[in-house]
């Protein structure tokens, strides 16, 4: 059923299909909404920096860069916000696609 209220169901949908088709052929997995831009040069230039190489271990450990939403009115969840788009490193799509068959 195409509606957003199944968006959760697509975008699992999609990174499974990410892990699956292109996991050994990029270091980095981005998403996001098709009413946003990216620059990609500063994007790439960004995940090359020392900040990057430092914080994921040279890639070795799990790492996501997006906006963090804090949903304090319902739950005390957590969760990182579609629109603007969020980028995963390897360790973090192997970590995510592993968690899904619970969710």
């Amino acid at each position: 059923e195409e509606a957003y209220k199944n968006m959760w169901q697509k975008v699992r949908a999609m990174w499974v299909y990410v892990y699956v088709n292109y996991y050994d052929s990029y270091d980095w997995f981005h998403i996001g909404g098709d009413d946003m831009y990216v620059l990609v040069e500063n994007l790439r230039l960004y995940l090359e920096s020392e900040e990057i190489a430092t914080a994921s271990n040279g890639g070795k450990q799990p790492l996501l860069l997006g906006q963090i939403f804090y949903q304090n009115f319902y739950s005390s969840a957590t969760y990182v916000t579609g629109g603007g788009g969020y980028t995963l490193n390897k360790a973090a799509l192997k970590m995510l696609v592993a968690t899904f068959p619970n969710c």
